[in-house]
């Protein structure tokens, strides 16, 4: 998330490709929202989220086909969060939290979405 974010803040032109299965009336319905996070503040940002947040459920995303989480680009984890309501304060909210480096909440990009 930290690196997609970098691209599309740095991007004079946004796009977004999605298909029929991303698409949802409110964030949260059907995905849970990714959280890229320092390995050491797993514990930490699982505590700070269950009490300062409404949370349905954690879980850290898993590789497939070996063993072990999900690695991201610079070396954190991902960890999936499902949240009661997702509102756009969320985003910054989530990033004051200490070892959260990007979440998966593109607020305020205002990209063009294609729809394939």
């Amino acid at each position: 998330m930290l690196r997609e974010k970098l691209i599309i803040a740095s991007s004079p032109e946004r796009y977004i490709l999605v298909d029929a299965s991303k698409r949802v009336e409110k964030l949260g319905m059907k995905f849970p929202i990714p959280l890229e996070l320092v390995p050491e503040s797993l514990q930490l940002v699982r505590s700070e989220l269950l009490e300062r947040f409404d949370v349905r459920q954690t879980e850290l995303r898993m590789a497939v086909g070996k063993d072990g989480p999900v690695i991201t680009e610079n070396r954190n984890l991902i960890l999936d969060v499902r949240f009661a309501n997702v509102t756009p304060d969320l985003d910054p909210q989530l990033n004051s939290l200490p070892g959260i480096v990007g979440t998966g909440l593109f607020i305020g990009f205002h990209p063009t979405v294609i729809s394939a």
